[in-house]
């Protein structure tokens, strides 16, 4: 059962996981305004609970831009990590909704691209 209160958008983000025994990195498979999911394909997984680092870099179609957040590993398995994070975090949340602007540009962007085409 699928119990997500928000939307969520598909993703491949390339991003850096660091946390309190080492690091890990992976790709963010779906993102949504207070959570995301990283696959990781092996590495050094943090612990359930635990606070982490993600830093990300976000290609804008103009540039390439660095970013970091922080939030809290909701769980794991053997795919990945779900990293929640805390509303009343600022910055963490302008980061989530700054690579959310930028994935909707580009879905814009390919859809009329395509349009385009067809004609």
């Amino acid at each position: 059962m699928d119990r997500r209160s928000h939307d969520r958008t598909e993703t491949c983000i390339d991003v850096e996981i660091r946390h309190l025994h080492g690091n890990c990195r992976g790709r963010i498979r779906d993102l949504g305004p207070c959570s995301l999911f990283v696959e990781i394909a092996g590495g050094n997984y943090p612990a359930t609970g635990s606070l982490v680092q993600l830093n990300f870099g976000i290609d804008t179609g103009w540039c390439r831009i660095s970013r970091q957040a922080t939030g809290e590993v909701a769980r794991w398995d053997e795919q990945g990590v779900a990293v929640r994070f805390d509303t009343g975090d600022g910055i963490s949340c302008a980061v989530i909704e700054e690579i959310l602007y930028y994935q909707r540009m580009e879905q814009r962007q390919d859809r009329l691209l395509t349009a385009t085409d067809a004609a």
